[in-house]
């Protein structure tokens, strides 16, 4: 892969974090990152570039399969892997959205989150780098035509982002606290020009998913220590007082019923 400064990998990052966040669905945010890709592919097939999807000229060169594979679907897949731990860690049990495409609810949710990542999608072609962006937003260029003088596409995918996760997780403190910082962190990223935004962003998923694993191991680890230090004497005696406990309560049920269907007659 050529370095390049352009903020295209924000979206490709923060679209599946963010839906883990609302769902905790792991399968459909990368599902949306495959589909994705399939898109732009067909976009580029068809116009010979991304527009109308990332506002490019003519000169502009389909993304290789390296990159696809890699920081496409690859970060898209530590995204959410970052996101399930942290739920995990947080005990973040219930989803903010249930999914069931039986009912208009989650259709409408889908399709706003599409909107969203298509509205956001032009604001990703302002980039640090000039090079084919089309001429609609070639003011932003300065004379040399090289490098913006700011990677200005980052301020809309800020702002346009935070009003939806406001929105989506204004009931949910804790839930909107994770994603602020790491969605955040993904931004800022392409605010700098020392290190390749993508590059940075992704090495640094890479970095935290390793200690990640590392913390699902030692989780697994005790839990075993766990198990294999029960008491089977103690364990069978509790299951019997669970076992008599709900015994009682059917028991007790049934005598209500009986008195109730009594008093009726």
């Amino acid at each position: 892969m050529t370095e390049d400064y352009s903020i295209f990998y924000i979206g490709h990052l923060v679209h599946p974090f963010l839906f883990y966040c609302l769902t905790k669905n792991y399968f459909i945010p990368i599902l949306f990152v495959v589909l994705w890709e399939v898109f732009e592919y067909i976009l580029f097939s068809t116009f010979g570039n991304y527009t109308p999807l990332y506002l490019e000229t003519e000169n502009s060169v389909q993304e290789d399969l390296e990159d696809i594979m890699l920081y496409d679907i690859g970060g898209g897949f530590l995204a959410v892997y970052v996101a399930f731990t942290l739920y995990y860690y947080f005990e973040i049990k219930e989803p903010i959205i249930k999914l069931d495409f039986f009912k208009a609810r989650t259709w409408r949710f889908c399709l706003l989150f599409i909107v969203r990542a298509l509205i956001l999608a032009p604001f990703s072609s302002v980039g640090w780098q000039c090079v084919n962006t089309s001429d609609i937003l070639a003011f932003f260029c300065p004379e040399d035509g090289e490098y913006n003088t700011f990677a200005w596409g980052v301020i809309g995918l800020i702002v346009i982002d935070s009003i939806y996760v406001w929105y989506m997780f204004k009931d949910h403190r804790k839930q909107m606290i994770i994603v602020f910082i790491v969605a955040g962190f993904i931004n800022l990223t392409g605010v700098q020009r020392a290190i390749s935004g993508i590059v940075l962003t992704f090495w640094t998923l890479v970095i935290v998913s390793s200690l990640m694993a590392i913390y699902w191991v030692v989780l697994f680890v005790q839990k075993c220590r766990k198990v294999k230090d029960v008491d089977p004497e103690k364990a069978d005696t509790e299951l019997v007082s669970l076992v008599a406990q709900f015994k009682a309560k059917q028991e007790e049920k049934v005598r209500l019923l009986q008195m109730e269907t009594s008093i009726k007659f």
